[in-house]
């Protein structure tokens, strides 16, 4: 999890606000990132290749936490699991 976090750091630090979520995939998982602003985080929906996350159109308690930020960046993880036949 930690090469992840350390991945996901370096890529967003290099993004600004609400430009397009880049997505990734591995044998194992794929994973999205993207950076927000707060004005941006009601409703909000991060699309993958495998799956969404969608905010809460009335997420009013969550704006209000992280008003006081530039940014928020966001990672949706989406863990591959194979199943034997």
């Amino acid at each position: 999890m930690q090469l992840l976090n350390t991945v996901s750091d370096a890529i967003l630090a290099v993004r600004l606000p609400d430009e397009e979520a880049i997505s990734i995939q591995t044998s194992d998982l794929s994973f999205t990132l993207g950076r927000y602003t707060p004005a941006r985080l009601s409703g909000l929906k991060i699309k993958s290749d495998h799956g969404n996350f969608v905010l809460p159109v009335d997420s009013n308690a969550l704006v209000f936490q992280v008003a006081n930020n530039d940014f928020v960046d966001a990672q949706v993880i989406v863990p591959f699991v194979t199943r034997d036949h």
